[in-house]
């Protein structure tokens, strides 16, 4: 779909200089104009292009390439300035033989005309393949061996052939019954799920995991093919693949067709597949009671926003690649993200078609998050990588009220846009860097024995740092124990102690979750929970601070009065109460109460802390508006509070009392103002 649409725009474009070009003489292999120049020729199966722009190109340079009917084979811009470029490119099966066209659209046009030919393919005997296949612990099913299979053989061919071979019994699963888009679900008798929710069986190709089912893959002589059983998603043995970044991400119940579904959505390509995926879902969750189909609403919508993700996922080809020492640096283009959101509303469009008369299921297509999905390169060379977004692509996220999400298995950070959205015109640089496991070590040597790491360290930035909220989901390595919770420990470089982000990281079976406004060096760890005698002989009235109290005193918000007293009963002084909601906000703002508030050294009344928050949340204009929920005494709150205390009232940060009061003229306790923050935390 893409190639169509690059066709359409560059054809309307540049239609008036491609007429430019019809004069030239069919044997010419090299021309020139000024100081611009450019060469092409076919080779045995790709079209190299080299040469270099004028120096008289302030900007990137349109590069044009054209069969010999007119139609747009490849387009690009290079750059200008007096650069050189060369690249190789594969015709795509459409292209016309004869005089092809290669035009550099520089200060002074020029352009380069060659023959294009239709290769013919290698007469190829049988293949050679060097296969084996591996069960847990690297237990040895089959040592590695060589066969030989016919021409055209998928791996699922030879599967099929060594286990015969060798009286190895397998299972695989067929949807449709017409042997296309299977999975292995058992060999020799170790069946998927056998060893956890991460096990099953994948296949590697030369060390890498293909994106397609076993049996679309065609074997290549000289091919070493490893049928391997993973426990983790195949990270640990394939490295990152589409299918391994959804289906450690997203994360369903136990349920045989849920788990199917999204293993098909990972090596699907075209819309229909997409569309055809969730209708069979569905039909197959249709068999259920009724009852037991609304236990899988949440998932259905899980898998929904994976299939809808998958249609705006870029291509790992796609993406403009530059090697610079060793960092991997990767362009997105404003081309690139239209086409994708273009390629999700196509999705979305196709499924509220097919989902018009699921009444269960129909309405979560109104919750789909436009979201354009980036597969962090898995290059073992490199151990840094940057995304860069153009000006245009980051713009048209926000357009599209859309967020970018960098994955690879489990590990997903979604650059969501800020209200500001970062200076218009300036590209978004995000980057990425994993310390090996010895610089690990290093690194955290520092932190006391009972902080146990749970997941690996990164180093993580955003630049501008305005322009989005940094959302993350990392999959932990070992699990946090009942007397313990997660945190985020942070520092801006390796020589700045580490500290805990004000932040609640939320604790999820598999993953840990955190947003933050700011990078640096950044890792999950347990931590053990704070205590204090004095709250943990809260009365029973009062249980409601507990939880609150501890985990913000784990993470910094909040102190004791000593290392065993949080002294939960004395009154909150304005001054605290001020750096209190300061702390816990990461853009910026900061916490101010109106004209009228009395010395900063006294207590802080409700109505006051209620004004601070919602001022410093964002949340709410000084104005008389009421809150919508009756409160007792509305008559007493003060005109400077009513929008405020409606605003905190409303996102739940702050109660009233049993009664029905507010209470505003009260004077604020510590625990009151735990619980405050805790609840405006926990969104």
């Amino acid at each position: 779909m893409r190639n169509r649409i690059w066709r359409l725009a560059w054809s309307s474009m540049l239609a008036a200089l491609l007429c430019l070009g019809a004069g030239i003489p069919t044997q010419a292999v090299f021309a020139q104009a000024a100081e611009a120049a450019i060469s092409a020729m076919q080779t045995s199966d790709t079209i190299a292009v080299s040469g270099h722009t004028s120096s008289d190109d302030a900007r990137p340079v349109p590069l044009l390439i054209t069969d010999s009917q007119g139609q747009i084979i490849y387009a690009q811009e290079v750059a200008g300035g007096g650069k050189s470029f060369s690249f190789e490119l594969g015709a795509p099966d459409w292209t016309a033989t004869g005089t092809a066209h290669a035009t550099l659209y520089s200060a002074q046009q020029a352009t380069a005309s060659f023959s294009i030919v239709e290769a013919k393919p290698p007469i190829k005997t049988k293949l050679e393949i060097v296969t084996s296949i591996t069960g847990v612990d690297k237990e040895v099913i089959l040592a590695q061996k060589t066969v030989h299979m016919k021409d055209g053989a998928s791996a699922y061919d030879l599967l099929k052939y060594i286990c015969g071979e060798n009286d190895i019994p397998y299972e695989i699963v067929d949807a449709d019954g017409d042997g296309h888009d299977v999975y292995v679900k058992s060999i020799n008798d170790l069946a998927e799920f056998d060893k956890g929710a991460g096990s099953g069986w994948i296949y590697l190709v030369n060390g890498e995991q293909p994106p397609m089912p076993i049996d679309r893959y065609k074997l290549d002589n000289k091919d070493i093919v490893t049928f391997v059983y993973t426990t983790d998603f195949g990270n640990s043995e394939g490295g990152s693949t589409t299918a391994g970044e959804l289906t450690s991400l997203y994360r369903t119940s136990a349920n045989a067709e849920l788990d199917k579904a999204m293993s098909q959505i990972g090596f699907s390509t075209k819309p229909e597949e997409l569309v055809d995926i969730i209708d069979n879902l569905l039909i197959s969750l249709a068999e259920y009671p009724a009852e037991k189909q609304k236990t899988y609403v949440r998932d259905v919508a899980l898998v929904l926003q994976a299939a809808y993700e998958k249609a705006g996922m870029v291509k790992k080809d796609d993406l403009q690649t530059k090697p610079v020492g060793d960092t991997l640096a990767e362009e997105l283009t404003d081309r690139m993200a239209k086409d994708l959101f273009a390629d999700q509303r196509d999705v979305k469009e196709r499924l509220t078609d097919r989902m018009a008369n699921w009444t269960l299921y129909k309405g979560l297509l109104n919750e789909l998050k436009p979201t354009l999905v980036i597969p962090m390169s898995d290059k073992k060379n490199y151990h840094t990588w940057q995304l860069s977004i153009a000006p245009n692509a980051w713009q048209t996220v926000r357009k599209e009220n859309a967020r970018i999400s960098v994955m690879k298995p489990g590990w997903r950070t979604d650059l969501v846009p800020s209200s500001d959205g970062g200076e218009e015109g300036k590209q978004l640089l995000f980057i990425a860097k994993r310390y090996d496991d010895n610089v690990q070590t290093s690194q955290l040597s520092t932190l006391s024995s009972d902080i146990i790491p749970l997941s690996d360290l990164y180093r993580v930035s955003l630049n501008p740092s305005a322009a989005a909220t940094i959302e993350m989901r990392w999959e932990k390595n070992t699990a946090v124990d009942s007397e313990s919770i997660p945190v985020l420990f942070s520092r801006e470089k390796d020589t700045n102690p580490w500290t805990v982000q004000p932040i609640l990281v939320k604790n999820e079976p598999q993953d840990v979750t955190a947003k933050l406004r700011a990078g640096g060096e950044l890792f999950f760890a347990s931590v053990p929970l704070a205590s204090f005698d004095d709250v943990v002989k809260l009365p029973a009235s009062y249980q409601w601070a507990k939880e609150a109290i501890g985990k913000l005193a784990t993470i910094g918000v909040i102190h004791g009065r000593s290392e065993t007293q949080f002294d939960w009963h004395a009154l909150l002084k304005r001054s605290e109460a001020l750096a209190l909601v300061s702390r816990v906000m990461q853009d910026g703002h900061t916490a101010n109460l109106p004209a009228s508030f009395g010395a900063l050294d006294q207590p802080i009344s409700r109505a006051e802390f209620a004004y601070a928050l919602a001022q410093a949340a964002g949340e709410s204009k000084v104005g008389n508006e009421a809150a919508p929920n009756p409160i007792r005494d509305q008559a007493s709150i003060p005109s400077w509070a009513q929008s405020s205390i409606t605003a905190v009232v409303e996102r739940g940060w702050m109660k009233g009392r049993t009664d029905g009061r507010f209470d505003p003229l009260a004077p604020l306790t510590r625990a009151e103002a735990a619980a405050a923050l805790y609840r405006m935390l926990q969104e």
